[in-house]
Parts: C-alpha cells; structure tokens; sequence
C-alpha cells in the first residue's frame, strides 16, 4: 500500500451461503499463485456476478482471466499440482483455529477489527498519522 504495509488475502469459501463458493477460492488461490493482478482481476468478475455462478462458471471465469494473461498452463498447474487446494485448506484452517466465522475480516498489528462499516478506517488511519475521514451518516429507513 501506499504507506508501505502489506495486506495478505486468505481464501475463506462460504460453502453454506455459496455452493460454488470452494471452486472459486481454490481458482482464485491458483490465479494468486501466478500473479496478485489475475487475482484482483478474477474477483472484480465474480463478486458482481455472485447471484448467478456456478461451480462451473467460476471455473470457467479463472481459465478465461488466466487465458487473457497468457497464463493458462500456469494456472492449470496451480490446480493439478494441488497447490491451490492446499493454500485454500490451510487458510480455513487457520481461519477455524482463530475462530473466525465470517468474511471480511481485518487484522491491524495483532487487533483483530470486525467488518463493521468505517471500523477499520476508524480504528487504522490515526495510527497511521494521517487525517481520519468522517464517516458518512448512516441511511435511515
């Protein structure tokens, strides 16, 4: 990020809201595998299309992104090799072990933030030193 930091994606598949949702993490694992960019590519497909994928389309998503990248046998390796599998398991994991049951979920310097609107801007951006963004006000209904 522009402030030197890192931000580290788990892949945490929501199998009981999203049947698909394990072959999208292990694709995304893949595509992260050869290029944080596929990455963050494959997701901006994905998300705005939640409501209608498949086990299948996604599948077919991430080759097309990694066909566009001229990155197919890599990606097609990450797969056969096991190894997005693997990154995908270890993540769900971990992610049971700290007993987190939900996504987004945000880490600053060992805090662990929940997914709370502004929160984590709230909580981040005095530390970092720099000016804190006031909070639109919330909708009413």
């Amino acid at each position: 990020n522009e402030r030197g930091g890192a931000v580290s994606i788990r892949f945490l598949p929501l199998v009981k809201v999203h049947d698909w949702s394990y072959a999208a993490a292990e694709s995304a694992a893949a595509l992260s595998g050869i290029s944080p960019a596929l990455y963050a590519r494959y997701e901006e497909a994905v998300f705005p299309r939640a409501g209608t994928m498949t086990e299948s389309a996604v599948r077919e998503l991430a080759a097309d992104v990694a066909d566009a990248a001229g990155s197919r046998a890599a990606f097609d390796a990450e797969l056969s090799s096991g190894r997005a599998r693997d990154r995908v398991v270890a993540d769900v994991t971990t992610a049971l072990r700290l007993g987190l049951n939900g996504t987004p979920v945000f880490f600053y310097r060992g805090v662990y933030l929940t997914s709370e609107p502004n929160l984590v801007e709230g909580y981040v951006q005095p530390r970092l030193g720099g000016p804190v963004k006031p909070s639109p006000a919330p909708a009413s209904h």
